[in-house]
């Protein structure tokens, strides 16, 4: 009974030391993780052009609306013929013209967009998942 008690005792003594190293190592890992920066370079330009591409597509979106209330805007025909025969010019421009040309520029806003979206996304090939590596091993862990 007594060999039990010993026993008891030497793993409850083991368990505080095993509490204690996890504690020191706690310790340390907070002290390096505080030290370092929030973000790598790539991380923060990343994260710049992902603002950029959520712009970009938010313009894109503006010109779609202004698309849509051009098109409802009447069409003006205005003209001059000559007299004695001459060809006749009349120039035709209104809603149509104008949503046509919002549109492609939306088309352009959200190309631009797609464009820094893939650009923040990428990363390149020294740079793990979760951080720089170095000798094998991630930066961030």
């Amino acid at each position: 009974m007594m060999d039990v008690k010993t026993q008891q005792v030497t793993e409850a003594q083991d368990q505080i030391t095993a509490l204690q190293n996890q504690s020191a190592v706690t310790q340390i890992r907070y002290n390096f993780y505080s030290s370092i920066a929030h973000m790598n370079e790539w991380e923060t330009a990343a994260i710049a052009l992902q603002g950029g591409a959520l712009i970009a597509n938010g313009v894109a979106v503006i010109l779609d609306m202004a698309s849509g209330g051009a098109y409802m805007t009447p069409k003006i025909t205005a003209g001059a013929s000559g007299w004695g025969g001459t060809p006749t010019a009349t120039v035709t421009y209104g809603g149509e013209n104008i949503g046509n040309a919002t549109a492609k520029w939306a088309n352009v806003a959200r190309g631009l967009g797609g464009i820094l979206s893939q650009a923040g996304a990428w990363r390149p090939p020294w740079v793990g998942i979760r951080g720089v590596k170095m000798s094998g091993r991630c930066r961030r862990i």
